[in-house]
């Protein structure tokens, strides 16, 4: 083992984006964990290989590619008709027992979990690409490096994924088109039958997040008869009492789509 590198501060640097990755590969959260820890079970195996040709992280990214495509394997491939399909059946007005911030919470969390299911529509070349470049931030010439493929090759396979998820959206989402089928809303229910909230971000307690919301409307009831609502909302949220207000799950950076 290279005595140089310190592979306690490693796992600390590495292991969010190592699961981020590999959370947006697989789409399944037990496979993603699966991955990052084999990941650094193999890096402590492979430690004495690595030369130095590469950021450290673009190494253990590569490794943990290779595993994503292992788990893959055998799997049967998603396509962009199988979530019209989803959407057509189990699409429908959220329940009205839900509060108007649950909702947008909600919401929130269907977008999240929209994306992580265009990306296993995608081709794996164009997945690893899309997650690693517009997900992760890597630089184009790194991304080259972790698919072991030219620059060029990387922007044909950035561009096609681009196209092909806009494609989609711009056909079905109502956030691109008032007038398409497919509303973020409506697939509330669905999301909460099938635990999917609770499956891609397992940091997250649901029946937590349901009380902390409850509390949180609450107390902007009693704020409605100030005169300054909305900068008294604002303390609220400012404060930190809420959790929930906070920025996403570390490691897993919005899409820039």
């Amino acid at each position: 083992m290279r005595s140089d590198l310190d592979v306690e501060a490693l796992y600390e640097e590495c292991f969010s984006r190592v699961y981020s990755f590999a959370l947006r590969m697989l789409g399944d959260d037990e496979a993603a964990l699966d991955a990052a820890q084999e990941t650094f079970v193999a890096v402590i195996a492979k430690l004495d290989s690595f030369r130095g040709e590469s950021a450290i992280l673009t190494w253990v990214l590569s490794i943990t590619k290779n595993l994503c495509r292992k788990s893959l394997k055998g799997r049967r491939e998603k396509s962009f008709g199988d979530i019209e399909a989803l959407v057509d059946r189990y699409s429908r007005v959220p329940s009205a027992g839900h509060s108007d911030i649950e909702r947008r919470f909600y919401v929130e969390e269907v977008k999240e979990g929209c994306l992580v299911g265009l990306l296993q529509c995608l081709p794996f070349a164009q997945r690893c690409v899309f997650v690693l470049n517009l997900l992760c931030g890597l630089p184009i010439a790194e991304v080259g490096k972790i698919l072991g493929r030219s620059e060029n090759s990387i922007r044909i396979l950035l561009s096609r994924a681009r196209s092909g998820i806009r494609a989609f959206l711009c056909e079905n989402c109502s956030l691109m088109k008032a007038n398409n089928r497919c509303s973020c809303a409506n697939m509330i229910e669905f999301s909460l039958a099938r635990d999917l909230i609770e499956r891609f971000r397992p940091e997250f307690d649901v029946p937590e997040i349901k009380d902390e919301l409850r509390r949180f409307a609450d107390e902007v009831e009693l704020y409605r008869s100030l005169p300054e609502f909305e900068a008294a909302i604002a303390s609220v949220l400012e404060s930190g009492r809420y959790a929930i207000f906070e920025k996403k799950a570390k490691g897993i950076p919005s899409a820039r789509i």
